[in-house]
Formats: structure tokens, sequence, C-alpha cells
């Protein structure tokens, strides 16, 4: 695995693969050379896709019942009220997140200048396989670029030289990220008080800032919300028009 986000992290990884220890590999059979070392099979490996099946399915089956059991305003209703459960669970998400940052940002002080000792471009290729003409599987390589970089700092009077990675996603941009990055040049870091070889860099490459993530679990949690109100007005609507119009004709029909 390239690109570890944090330093315990990819600390905890190598560690994993000391010297003199064993894993399951695969290889490819035309290319023995070209190997995936992480290949076990185990709950990370597929934890992805557990988590969207189970969520599929749960779709399904909340649609069959709601079919089978409810009538068509209650179904309406159901799913308003499914889709502001959903969007309550964004804005929860999303709180979460702001406060977990909000906490962080008060126990990971900032430095202004941390200097670069070493840098350099990690170049490795991922290989896929493709459909290609008449269904025959076709060997992809996709070239990746990762940024290696070593910063030295101090804190209360203690040196530090922590490593960090980030990719370069364009090859083009590779040549002007060394330049920005080559040894000498100084750059604001936020080190864990608790740990701090465990640094973030501020002006990193290609980074998704933590806000984002806040701002799209909050966008997201309104929108679903919204939809679910509109659905549950619509329920409501469509129950008043229904008993109106029962109503009317168990009217009509004294009458008659």
């Amino acid at each position: 695995m390239s690109n570890p986000t944090i330093y315990p992290n990819a600390k905890r990884i190598a560690e994993s693969y000391s010297p003199g220890s064993r894993h399951v590999v695969h290889y490819l059979s035309g290319n023995p050379a070209r190997i995936y070392a992480n290949a076990g099979y185990t709950l990370d490996f597929f934890f992805g896709s557990i988590l969207l099946l189970s969520l599929g399915a749960l779709c399904v089956l909340l649609g069959m019942l709601m079919r089978r059991k409810f009538a068509q305003a209650e179904q309406v209703r159901w799913s308003g009220w499914l889709f502001a459960s959903i969007g309550l669970v964004f804005l929860s998400i999303g709180g979460e997140l702001a406060y977990s940052q909000g906490k962080t940002a008060k126990s990971q002080p900032s430095l202004t200048h941390a200097q670069v000792v070493t840098s350099r471009v990690h170049r490795y290729v991922r290989t896929g396989n493709g459909a290609g003409m008449k269904s025959n599987e076709v060997t992809l390589d996709e070239t990746y670029y990762e940024l290696i970089a070593e910063f030295r700092y101090s804190v209360e009077g203690r040196s530090f030289l922590s490593p960090a990675a980030e990719n370069v996603r364009k090859s083009n941009q590779i040549n002007q990220t060394l330049a920005q990055y080559s040894p000498g040049s100084w750059h604001q870091i936020t080190y864990d008080s608790h740990d701090p070889s465990d640094i973030h860099i501020h002006d990193w490459p290609d980074q998704v800032s933590p806000r984002t993530w806040v701002f799209v679990s909050l966008g997201l949690g309104l929108v679903f919300l919204l939809i679910g109100g509109l659905l549950i007005s619509a329920s409501r609507s469509q129950g008043v028009q229904a008993s109106a119009l029962g109503s009317y004709q168990l009217r009509f029909r004294l009458r008659h």
C-alpha cells in the first residue's frame, strides 16, 4: 500500500512487513516479477464491498416490504422518513467531524517553519485487467507518482526528522512539485502534541482539506432531509385528498 495518511499508520504497516515475516502474494502468470503484496483476503479487503452490498440489500428489502404492506400514500410517507433519517445520519457525521477537527486543532500546535531535508518522487505502476476486443482481457498498466519528503523541525527543544508522502496525480506537476519541496525549503506543518513525529503539511499537493468532508456531509444531510420533508408533505396531501374523495363518494351513495 502506498501513501499512508499519517505516520503512526505508516509505522504500523511497516512493522507488519518486517524482514523475515511471511505474507500471501499474487503474481501475474505472464510476468511473475509483477506481484501484489497485499493479497490477503481480510475484512479490510472486503469492507467496502460488504458495506455497499448490505446497503443495497437493505434498500431492496425495505422497498419490497413497503410495496406489499402499505398503500401508496403510506409508501411515500415511509420513504420520506427514510430519506429524513439518512439526512440526520449525514448531519450527525458532519457535526462529529467538525467537533473532532476543532478538538484536534486545539491539541495539535502549528509550526511556522519546517525544513525539507530530502525529497524525491517515487514512481510505481499499478496493473489491472480490462475488457479488450472480442471479450479478451487486456493487461493495463497505470503509472502513479508519489512525493516522499523528510521534514526537520524542533518541538520544545527536541529535534525531529519525520517523513511524509503524498500522491502527485499528474506527471506534468512533478518538476514543479519537486522544486516547491526542494531540500532547504520551508513549509508550515501541524504536529500531534502527544506524538510530535505525527505531522501534517499544510500546503501538501493534491490533498483534500478535512473541512471539505464536513461540508460534504452537512450538504448531503440537508439534501436528504429536504427530500424527506417534501415526501412527507406529499404523503399527507395524498392522505387528505383520499379521505376527501372517500367522504364525497359516501355522500353520493347516501343521496342516491
